[in-house]
């Protein structure tokens, strides 16, 4: 993370973003709004998940693809970008094959992927939010929240979070899963316990 940026779209918007340094799009600058930091526990909720995206899209795990970031209106280059991935193309660059974005995606959003697809080439705002809504009450126990379903990389970032948040599942629904993948990686799983000690440490005080 290069900054951190103190913004506002006013009460019950956006709490925080994440986005790329447009200067150097391999490092992130971390948005809060100034207005939405009154509940620490959801605040506390949504940097987990913005921290979901940084773990999952860093230069470790994603090939940044810096050319079609500076020509972002270029859609060929997007088309030939994401033609060129053999694994996910996040918006980012190609996740790595050995990354948890694609390990995640291989293995949970494989079979669902097309079906979510078809839905972004929808241009009529209201089919589209139709569209999106049958697709998650279609999959509902696929997914921790009904904003997992916007995307993989919403999904991912949301279900960290649960990770982050809730006891250990029993693994009973896909969702259920899903949190359980991260339990296969002891270096998450030693990252859990560090923030969930900072975290607790940081609620403690701030009451």
């Amino acid at each position: 993370v290069s900054h951190y940026v103190v913004m506002t779209d006013g009460l019950g918007g956006t709490l925080a973003a994440v986005e790329q340094n447009p200067d150097e799009p391999t490092l992130w600058m971390l948005n809060v709004d100034i207005s939405d930091t009154e509940n620490l526990e959801e605040l506390t909720f949504t940097l987990i998940h913005e921290y979901g995206h940084l773990l999952t899209l860093n230069t470790s795990q994603v090939d940044i693809d810096e050319e079609l970031f500076y020509n972002a209106e270029d859609e060929d280059a997007l088309y030939e970008a994401e033609a060129n991935c053999d694994t996910y193309f996040t918006g980012e660059g190609c996740a790595k094959s050995s990354s948890y974005f694609y390990l995640f995606f291989d293995e949970f959003w494989y079979d669902i992927y097309d079906d979510w697809n078809e839905i972004q080439y929808i241009e009529d705002d209201d089919k589209y939010y139709e569209a999106t809504d049958e697709f998650y009450y279609a999959h509902e126990a696929d997914f921790v929240t009904d904003y997992a379903a916007t995307n993989p990389g919403e999904d991912i970032a949301e279900t960290w979070a649960f990770f982050i948040t809730q006891p250990k599942p029993a693994g009973n629904t896909i969702a259920e899963k899903k949190i359980l993948f991260f339990y296969d990686f002891p270096e998450l799983v030693e990252l859990r316990s560090e923030i969930i000690a900072r975290a607790y440490s940081r609620l403690i005080r701030m009451q």
